[in-house]
Parts: structure tokens; C-alpha cells; sequence
């Protein structure tokens, strides 16, 4: 029996990323902080146990294999499955070249990439990965714009790190939330600007969560994502993003 399906594992639509990255702060050396980006990173795992796969396209098919997380390892950097021997051969056709093996957790929808280790069925053995996405499910689900979308407050310009038709978020220092004073549940009139277009509507604060340091390239002391929804409805607008959202799912299946 072969372990294969074409229903999708993942979202079908471009999804905003949750990515577990690097963490940086003052006192730690460069070594405990590698120990505690690991233990971030299998307490991710271990909390998003449940029906889990090993998955990959061949052919135009998606390929997934269950396994079952039965044990990490910090010290090692290890994490360690269990494979029913009649999926081992289709395990083995997803082994690539590059030792690389894809998994998916279907119950948190995490999902990441790790270097095999060993595989003697029923063991497989690979290594903690260096991040993890998790993907969101969402009434007007948000993505990460190809193309350069900004919003205008006022004479103040922030690139938008995701939009959808329901909202958007940028990314604020820590001292640039104090200092505009920004509250959740405030309204404020901003100007989306897309490459040739621009519409002013009006969009309220959601939330407003601190990103750990390095979350984001050039924040090196952490920053907020600040999620906004939009409180006009424009059709015009909602044109403009599907447009935006169609052309960069084309420009991603085309990489």
C-alpha cells in the first residue's frame, strides 16, 4: 500500500509566515544562545505532536508518508520517528539528494525541513531544524506582498509585511510604537500605495505583538508587528490586492 495522496497538506492560498528565528540578547554567549534557540525550537515541536507527515512532490503528486515523533534530543539536535515498515520504501523514494526531508504537522499546521541522520525503518532519525512555519487559516487569509505595498499615516510610510482583503501589518521599532502612541482598537486614516495606485480608507488596530530580537533583519533589539483591519470597505481596493495576491502566487510557482 503506498502512502500517497493529492489532497493538499498546505493551505492552497499564500499564507503569511511564522517563522521561529534567530533570538539575541545581551549577556548570553554565542553558545548558550544556540541552547536556547533549540529548546525554543522543540518545545515548537513537541507541542504541535499529532498526525504528522513526511511529505514531497513527485510528479506533479503530492507525496506524504505518516511517521510518529517519538523522542528529541537538545544536547544532540536530534529528533527521532517512527515509520510503519510498509511505508518505508516511499519514505525512501522522498529521501533527495540532498538529504533533506520535509515534515507536517497537521494538527498545529507547523511545518519544516531537516537533514537526515538515518533511516532503518522503523527509525528515522534527522536533525532539530533551524526554524519552523507555521501556517494560518484565516477568514481573508494575509500574505507577504512580491511587489512593494506601503502604508501612508500621516506623512509616515511603512512597508506592509502582509495585507489581505480584510487588513494589513507593518513592522514598528520599539521606540517608534511608544513614541506615535498607537493603541488596539484606535482608527486611523491611512493610504495604501500599491505600484501605480494609491486609496486612502480607514483601518483599525487588531493587535500590536512584540517580535523578539532579529525577528526582523535590522531590528537587532526586537520590534512590533502592529496588525491593522481596514474599517471602509473598497471594492476598488479589494481589486487591487487580489491583483497583488494573483501575481505573486504566479511569480512564486514560477521559482
Amino acid at each position: 500500500m503506498y502512502a500517497y495522496s493529492t489532497k493538499p497538506i498546505l493551505p492552497p492560498h499564500i499564507v503569511r509566515l511564522t517563522l521561529v528565528g534567530r533570538f539575541y540578547e545581551k549577556g548570553f554567549t554565542e553558545l548558550e544562545n544556540a541552547e536556547v534557540v533549540k529548546k525554543g525550537l522543540l518545545n515548537e515541536i513537541i507541542s504541535a505532536r499529532g498526525e504528522t507527515y513526511v511529505w514531497d512532490l513527485r510528479d506533479g503528486n503530492l507525496i506524504k508518508v505518516p511517521v510518529t515523533l517519538r523522542s528529541t534530543s537538545t544536547q544532540r539536535a536530534q529528533l527521532q520517528f517512527e515509520v510503519e515498515s510498509r511505508h518505508a520504501e516511499v519514505l525512501n523514494s522522498l529521501i533527495s539528494g540532498s538529504g533533506k526531508l520535509k515534515f507536517y504537522f497537521e494538527n498545529q499546521k507547523t511545518a519544516f525541513e531537516s537533514d537526515l541522520i538515518s533511516f532503518q525503518a522503523p527509525h528515522l532519525i534527522v536533525t532539530l531544524p533551524e526554524k519552523i512555519r507555521k501556517f494560518e487559516r484565516r477568514d481573508n487569509p494575509r500574505f507577504e506582498p512580491l511587489f512593494p505595498v506601503k502604508a501612508n499615516f500621516a506623512g509616515k510610510k511603512f512597508e506592509c509585511v502582509d495585507i489581505s482583503l480584510g487588513g494589513f501589518s507593518i513592522v514598528l521599532g520599539t521606540m517608534e510604537l511608544p513614541y506615535l502612541k498607537w493603541k488596539e482598537g484606535q482608527e486611523l486614516e491611512v493610504e495604501i500605495s500599491f505600484v501605480a495606485n494609491a486609496y486612502k480608507l480607514k483601518a483599525k488596530i487588531v493587535k500590536t505583538e512584540f517580535m523578539p530580537p532579529y525577528k526582523f533583519e535590522k531590528y537587532m533589539y526586537g520590534a512590533y508587528r502592529v496588525s491593522f483591519m481596514f474599517t471602509d470597505k473598497s471594492n476598488i481596493l479589494k481589486t487591487e490586492i487580489e491583483k497583488i495576491a494573483i501575481s505573486s502566487l504566479k511569480m512564486l510557482n514560477d521559482l
